[in-house]
């Protein structure tokens, strides 16, 4: 390639007008298609140049490009000092990140899967994951070996067995940067559009009502953090006077994952309500599940009935693109994306439901980590080229998305601060010894962990358990007792196991959990499991004939809290049913290709069971003392991540959470008795 300035002379080879339009020759690196349109000549003989044969209409063309660009900038200019107008880009913030460059995570946060300083080498990384130190991710197996087995169950084959450690990052530093930098900062992790699931192949019903529908009105396309923002959409077609409601599933993502509710406003419209707290790019998502919502009342429906069956279309207009603005400094929204350091750890009332719908605007899904930004760290063995089981269930070989559950106006409990906290003593170990309690033999002094439910409960006593691995207390232990089959089938034996504990150890100190939920729709309500509800009824000897499903739930679960309300404990605790057989965005597992998915194995359902729940507790005298933790929301939020195991099965990928959702769930429970039994230990 020769230069101008190698030319010499041979520039007067060519007219003056054209010299301007003197061009390097890249012919060679153009197809014949991009040549054409460029309108390049074959080499010039004479010095690897070559000229337009055009020169007048080419200088037009750049003087008309020029002018359009610069009237592209002045609009820019324009339409930013508008939005710092409105917005205040005078804010100032504190960013731990912006001289820390990619070695710290969000905020002075640590990497999702635990301190960076001790990934400074391969040997290093691999030596972590292997051995389970900073990273977190330790099998249960190898820590049960080296460490004191609490638990009064045996592992489960369904054992998630694997979590993910939380360290958080180095004291943030003294910069600060005005909201438009800020908004950098925040997204650099986000998730971007279409980076989750949608539709993943269940089959679908062709007679659908989702092209009926389209968007009347949006509050406005830029949101801001700690403020609803809604979408309203209505029923337009003639098949919408027929229809006695439609039910939606709705999910926002972008920074974090936030879900939301739908509201039937009547005469086919809806609105949906959000409520992000990190500012950033969301991508929203309404999808239509059942177009003409039945009634409750009509289930269970017999075996050879037809079921009303699952559609998961995206309304026309959705996908939507909306930009959150970042909330006032003294907002708890504000609050909420702060310094994690500066912020208190939740109190008791924090963490507990006071309403069926209060779980949804109490937390998030915070974007911790994405694989394919700059500021990922390698934290898998051989440099991360492996895979494994493992790493696919902590969404490094799967999604490449790494999310952690957060409160919104307190901190909730992290690994982190369970194992390690700032001097370096394992939470309950710290706890126990405050109460001059520590390995004591006296039986007054025994902590034992009950958990009653089903098999999402046994996820639940698993992450528990893989937290207390490290502690060095002897006198804690859990139990699970399991409510496999639903109440109908064993409530019974599940007072029955319950009383032997109290009986067998009558002056320990019990914390109980309970739950029951997820086998009761699918045994009293689903047409698939007839056959099982009546061999239910031939062993009980009572009969259900002609009673809904969900009257004989809100029966066994009133005897069910009657029953907890009295049971000797120092706190009982009900645990909302999670958001089971959720469809639209999972993944990792192969649908039947002819059979559809029923409404009663929807969150509809588990929706509705909730909503009996709460309504039980809250008119029982006895059940005044029973808290509600929230199991419903968080999971909700969550389709992408559910149960994998090796051969990743149908159902219990579609009904059981995954690894972070039963992670969350463990640390708040372990939160709320650390609140209960020695809440000071926290407070420092």
């Amino acid at each position: 390639m020769t230069s101008l300035s190698s030319m010499g002379t041979r520039k007067d080879h060519f007219p003056a007008e054209t010299m301007a339009l003197i061009t390097f020759d890249r012919s060679h690196s153009l197809s014949p298609l991009s040549q054409k349109r460029a309108r390049i000549r074959p080499r010039s003989p004479r010095g690897g140049v070559t000229y337009h044969s055009y020169p007048v209409c080419l200088t037009f063309r750049f003087l008309f490009l020029a002018t359009l660009f610069t009237c592209w900038l002045a609009l820019y200019a324009a339409n930013s000092r508008q939005l710092q107008i409105k917005y205040g880009s005078g804010i100032k913030q504190r960013a731990s990140d912006v001289s820390k460059g990619s070695n710290q995570s969000l905020r002075g946060q640590g990497t999702s899967f635990g301190d960076q300083q001790k990934y400074k080498s391969d040997s290093n990384i691999g030596s972590s994951v292997q051995h389970g130190e900073a990273s977190g991710i330790v099998s249960v197996p190898e820590e049960q070996a080296t460490n004191i087995d609490r638990s009064e169950t045996k592992p489960s084959g369904n054992n998630p067995g694997h979590h993910q450690g939380e360290v958080e990052g180095n004291e943030p530093d003294d910069a600060e940067i005005d909201l438009d930098q800020m908004m950098f900062v925040e997204n650099r992790v986000l998730i971007a559009p279409g980076e989750l699931p949608g539709y993943t192949g269940w089959a679908r019903p062709e007679a659908t009502m989702a092209g009926q529908f389209e968007v009347a009105a949006v509050s406005e396309m830029f949101g801001k953090a700690g403020e609803e923002w809604f979408v309203d959409f209505e029923c337009v077609g003639e098949v919408c006077k027929e229809s006695s409601g439609s039910l939606f599933y709705v999910r926002a993502y972008g920074p974090s994952i936030i879900t939301g509710k739908v509201v039937d406003e009547g005469n086919g419209a809806y609105r949906a309500s959000f409520y992000p707290i990190d500012p950033g790019r969301y991508t929203v998502e309404v999808v239509l599940e059942f177009g003409d919502k039945p009634d409750f009342e009509i289930f269970p429906v017999g075996k050879n009935q037809t079921e009303l069956p699952y559609e998961g279309f995206l309304l026309p207009g959705f996908p939507m693109q909306i930009t959150v603005k970042s909330a006032d400094p003294d907002s708890l929204a504000a609050m909420a994306i702060a310094n994690p350091k500066q912020r208190k750890w939740c109190s008791a009332d924090k963490l507990f439901e006071t309403s069926v719908d209060s779980g949804m605007t109490k937390g998030r899904w915070m974007v911790i980590d994405n694989i394919r930004t700059k500021y990922h760290r390698i934290i898998t063995p051989n440099n991360g080229t492996g895979v494994s089981l493992l790493s696919y269930q902590h969404g490094l070989n799967s999604l490449g998305v790494k999310l952690r559950y957060e409160n919104n106006d307190c901190k909730l409990l992290n690994y982190a601060g369970v194992n390690r906290g700032i001097d370096g003593v394992h939470l309950v170990d710290k706890c126990f010894n405050s109460q001059g309690i520590g390995n004591s033999l006296l039986p007054q002094d025994q902590i034992h962990i009950i958990f009653v439910g089903c098999s999402v409960m046994r996820l639940m006593h698993s992450s528990f358990n893989f937290l207390l691995t490290k502690s060095s207390m002897t006198n804690i232990r859990t139990t699970l007792v399991d409510m496999r089959r639903g109440m109908f089938r064993t409530l019974s034996s599940t007072k029955e196991e319950l009383l032997n504990i109290s009986a067998a150890f009558p002056n320990e100190r019990r914390f109980v959990v309970f739950n029951s939920g997820l086998h009761d729709i699918d045994r009293l309500c689903s047409a698939r499991m007839d056959p099982a509800r009546q061999r239910d009824q031939n062993i009980t000897g009572i009969s259900l004939e002609g009673i809904p499903c969900i009257e004989t739930y809100r029966r066994q679960f009133t005897d069910m809290v009657d029953f907890m309300a009295d049971y000797p404990s120092e706190m009982t605790v009900f645990r909302s049913t999670t958001a089971g057989w959720l469809k639209y965005g999972n993944y990792g597992f192969s649908w039947p290709t002819a059979l559809h998915q029923p409404f009663q194995r929807s969150h509809h359902m588990v929706s509705r069971i909730n909503d009996i729940a709460f309504d039980v507790l809250a008119k029982s005298v006895k059940a005044k003392d029973i808290p509600i933790m929230d199991g419903f929301w968080t999971s909700l939020a969550r389709p992408d991540n559910t149960e994998m195991g090796p051969n990743n099965q149908i159902g219990k990928h579609m009904v059981h959470p995954g690894v972070e959702v039963m992670d969350s769930l463990a640390r708040r429970w372990l939160h709320i008795i650390v609140r209960s039994m020695c809440s000071s230990v926290l407070d420092f």
